[in-house]
């Protein structure tokens, strides 16, 4: 199993903690676990039979054509499979971070990720969980763009306002162009 991959996501069996923790998305996600294991409430579930409850109710999804329509079935599913009223806000934020961190979401799998957000983004495990998503989002890479090639290219004059001072990007040097300053402007 890896963080990235380009299918669906599929659960055939109840693995082994062992298992899940060789993809470093499942570490990451146990580790955040660890963390809210005993806040704000007291959580009895083994982290195996969580992480396999999440990927359970991933592959699900992946199976019905309209996931978001049935997600108070999947609530009540995952609460009578795991026997604990909030196993359901738990193993829908988490399962929301896993089906985030595919290299390609289907539109189907981005309605019911919309559909999780509307309803479990007010929840305590919000926060923890889906930090960690914004994170990763950061560390992706920045791709560079030449405004002036793009001012150039497109033959119109690119003005970036920055604190109050428009800069014209095709202009000899980015001058600023006109500067706000106590009430007057400046050209400079």
């Amino acid at each position: 199993m890896t963080s990235k991959t380009n299918g669906g996501i599929r659960w055939t069996r109840h693995k082994k903690i062992e298992e899940f923790l060789d993809d470093p998305l499942v570490e990451e996600i146990y580790g955040l676990f660890l963390q809210v294991k005993d806040s704000p409430r007291h959580i009895a579930i083994k982290a195996e039979n969580l992480l396999n409850e999440v990927f359970y109710v991933c592959s699900k999804f992946y199976q019905d054509n309209n996931p978001e329509e049935h997600l108070g079935e999947y609530a009540q599913e995952i609460e009578s499979d795991l026997g604990w009223h909030y196993a359901s806000d738990l193993v829908m934020v988490i399962a929301y971070v896993v089906l985030g961190n595919r290299s390609r979401i289907p539109q189907k799998i981005q309605r019911v990720r919309n559909a999780i957000k509307f309803q479990y983004q007010h929840i305590y495990y919000w926060d923890v969980f889906c930090e960690r998503e914004y994170r990763v989002a950061r560390k992706k890479p920045v791709k560079v763009i030449n405004l002036q090639d793009l001012a150039k290219m497109t033959d119109k004059t690119i003005v970036i306002q920055v604190n109050n001072a428009d800069i014209s990007i095709n202009s000899p040097g980015n001058q600023i162009i006109q500067q706000q300053k106590n009430g007057y402007i400046k050209h400079g």
